[in-house]
């Protein structure tokens, strides 16, 4: 029997293959899929996960000053959570 977290996974790279290609899909899924964390994935649908993997992508590349949580508080600001619209 597969664990939840393989299951919503699986629909993630499904989805990310049919909504960007089959190549760029897979890639994106790579890139993301391993990152989210258990809270993530427990209250984040895949479809909405991927609306995130994409916006992720419009960002400019994080620094060692800009890391980006989407659970996590930054430092500097402790009530703000990242929000994509």
């Amino acid at each position: 029997m597969q664990q939840p977290n393989e299951i919503w996974t699986k629909k993630l790279k499904r989805l990310s293959e049919k909504a960007c290609g089959k190549q760029f899909g897979y890639d994106l899924w790579q890139k993301y899929a391993a990152g989210f964390p258990d809270d993530y994935r427990l209250s984040i649908s895949p479809r909405h996960a991927l609306g995130d993997m994409l916006q992720l992508e419009k960002l400019p590349a994080p620094t060692a000053r800009q890391p980006v949580s989407l659970l996590k508080p930054d430092k500097l600001f402790p009530h703000y959570r990242l929000h994509f619209l």
